[in-house]
């Protein structure tokens, strides 16, 4: 797999939301992947 990383966020506040703006990405397939300090997940966004 190739690709580039498009964004990189911390959540700063205690419930963990973070909001990633896309809006200027183009129409794809993205994996995001998202680490807390006891998990991690890799999910397959898909951007029309």
């Amino acid at each position: 797999m190739m690709g580039a990383k498009v964004a990189e966020k911390t959540a700063g506040n205690k419930n963990g939301n973070v909001v990633v703006p896309m809006s200027h990405l183009c129409s794809g397939i993205y994996i995001v992947n998202m680490r807390s300090d006891n998990a991690a997940v890799t999910q397959k966004l898909i951007k029309q």
